[in-house]
C-alpha cells in the first residue's frame, strides 16, 4: 500500500480520491494529485507541518469544483 502523506486525514482523503479515479504522482517533497480528466492538479506536501493542511486540501478540491461528502 502506498503511503500518500504522513498526515492520516490527508492520507485517507487521497485514498478515497484515488478510488474515484484521481491520479497521484509522488515527488520528493510535494506530490501531485490530478483530477480524473487530468485538467486540474493540486500539489500536496508529503509531510505537512501546518495544522490546517487537511482543510486547505479540502478547500482546494472545492475550488476546482469537486464536492466532498461531509465527514
Amino acid at each position: 500500500m502506498i503511503k500518500y502523506s504522513s498526515d492520516k486525514d490527508i492520507h485517507q482523503l487521497i485514498q478515497k480520491l484515488t478510488k474515484l479515479g484521481w491520479h497521484f504522482h509522488r515527488r520528493s517533497k510535494h506530490s501531485e494529485l490530478w483530477s480524473p480528466n487530468k485538467e486540474q492538479r493540486i500539489f500536496i506536501s508529503v509531510s505537512p507541518s501546518d495544522k490546517r493542511a487537511y482543510m486547505k486540501l479540502k478547500s482546494n478540491l472545492k475550488r476546482i469544483g469537486f464536492l466532498l461528502e461531509r465527514d
